[in-house]
């Protein structure tokens, strides 16, 4: 459609794309709802544990209430679940405290559905990747399945200025 048009249109269609990237980008509130998955390993406990359980989660937090849900599902452990819990800050490989306690909140079971609110700090650890979640049983009181929380990127306002800039200048630089 851009080859049919005329010199003087696609100046016009030009000057429309880069408004409505102009417009996206400024339309476009950073989004407050953040999701994030979890896979739990016992290879990812510090000290690694050899097990044959495995889990995932998923779950959301809203940087505006504070507001962090989850969905914590495992299968397969050895023992009964004696603790649930995030912990932070805590990258990869490293120990850190308690700051939600999941069992308390909502029991031991597979799903283990709940939310609560969180501290602006730790909202800060969970988007920068320096969340976990635990589980320890009886026979690994320590941790049997640890999942680093891993926040899923969200578009940004200034990926999709680039975008309509880019377009802008296909558009400009196709012969007439």
């Amino acid at each position: 459609m851009l080859a049919v048009l005329q010199r003087g249109e696609r100046k016009k269609s030009g000057k429309l794309a880069f408004a409505a990237a102009f417009s996206l980008t400024t339309l476009t509130a950073e989004a407050a709802t953040i999701k994030w998955t979890a896979t739990h390993q016992g290879a990812q406990e510090v000290l690694p544990v050899a097990t044959t359980a495995s889990g995932s989660a998923v779950g959301t937090i809203d940087t505006d209430t504070r507001l962090l849900d989850w969905e914590i599902m495992w299968s397969g452990i050895t023992s009964t679940v004696l603790g649930l819990h995030f912990h932070s800050p805590a990258p990869p490989g490293t120990n850190a405290d308690v700051v939600v306690d999941n069992g308390a909140l909502s029991g031991f079971g597979s799903p283990n559905v709940g939310s609560t609110t969180i501290t602006s700090a730790q909202i800060a650890d969970l988007l920068n990747g320096h969340f976990c979640i635990n589980l320890h049983t009886a026979d690994y009181s320590s941790g049997e399945l640890r999942g680093q929380v891993n926040p899923i990127p969200v578009p940004i306002p200034e990926a999709m200025l680039l975008s309509g800039l880019a377009l802008l200048a296909w558009i400009r630089r196709r012969p007439a």
